[in-house]
């Protein structure tokens, strides 16, 4: 038996849409909070600098994301590759 994983190309980024907390710093800066990511939030000076620095964050923590779960999957598959495979057994090549 064969697993096969589709992937997409890395040209096409489908669009994401994630709900964003604004707040209002004591200090006059502008906080960005994305809602449902834990520890996802940036500041900034104005609203639009917060929100820029936040995606950056996110595009920088979905690429570790990315890159993590590649090197996973080549571990796996170089453990996949090394099962002996008997007869009646299920396997993965």
């Amino acid at each position: 038996m064969n697993l096969a994983i589709k992937t997409t190309p890395l040209t096409t980024t489908p669009k994401l849409i994630y709900d964003v907390l604004i707040e209002n710093q004591q200090d006059g800066t502008v906080k960005a909070i994305l809602l449902g990511l834990p520890d996802c939030e940036d500041l900034g000076n104005t609203e639009t600098e917060a929100i820029e620095k936040l995606s950056q964050s996110l595009q920088t923590r979905l690429e570790t994301a990315i890159t993590e779960t590649t090197f996973l999957l080549k571990i796996y598959g170089l453990m996949a590759s090394a099962i002996i495979c008997l007869p009646e057994v299920f396997c993965i090549s």
